[in-house]
């Protein structure tokens, strides 16, 4: 009697393991499927500073064409010392085995980096020179300190082709290639020390598209 008592308690726990191995089975076949790998966004950007403010902006002043931007570069040299002496572990992405890489990265940035004065800097220019297409709103810009987002009170302007967005239809576009982005600077009375671009995955995790440091900051 007891033999099959113990048989019969050891044929139910091997019921059980199968029954929750098949559980695991079925929510691994459903949902590890609708997973999407979260890769960074490849994209070249341009950055350059109006001295009006947006609503007297003229967008001719810096056209963004397919592959170009028509402004000069600023202070070139300034920028390659920068990226040669800056402290990279400030970004959450640094890893400190590919220091050399994070430097030729920063480097090949001081070809396109800035235009116009820094310390007249009413309004930023973002051109879209090509790569992968982002999110109006998952894009946070940092100017200064300053963290913006797309709202009614930054009054952020697309300009796609002939067409020119704002506030609330621009919040459901995306920036891509040859789009110009507009954003007033809300710390235009000082030079311009900063500039971030940072941009939201759809796993939550954040990544910097944009780091330029100027000055002593």
């Amino acid at each position: 009697m007891k033999n099959e008592r113990g048989s019969a308690e050891i044929i139910g726990v091997i019921l059980l393991i199968g029954i929750i191995i098949s559980v695991f089975g079925i929510f691994g076949a459903l949902y590890i499927p609708s997973l999407k790998p979260d890769t960074n966004p490849h994209v070249k950007l341009n950055i350059a500073c109006g001295k009006n403010d947006i609503s007297d902006a003229d967008i001719t002043d810096y056209p963004c064409i397919r592959g170009s931007f028509g402004c000069k570069i600023f202070d070139n040299h300034t920028c390659e010392q920068d990226c040669r002496y800056r402290d990279y572990s400030d970004n959450p992405q640094y890893n400190s085995e590919k220091h050399n890489l994070e430097i030729l990265r920063c480097l090949e940035n001081c070809e396109q980096l800035t235009c116009s004065d820094l310390s007249n800097c009413k309004l930023l220019y973002i051109c879209h020179n090509g790569g992968d297409s982002l999110k109006i709103s998952d894009l946070k810009v940092v100017i200064n300190g300053f963290s913006l987002t797309n709202s009614i009170s930054t009054s952020w302007r697309l300009k796609q082709g002939d067409s020119i967005f704002s506030y609330p239809d621009l919040s459901d576009k995306t920036f891509n290639n040859g789009d110009l982005l507009l954003i007033p600077n809300p710390d235009s009375s000082n030079q311009v020390n900063s500039i971030h671009l940072i941009y939201n995955l759809a796993s939550g995790r954040t990544v910097t598209l944009i780091m330029n440091q100027y000055g002593n900051n």
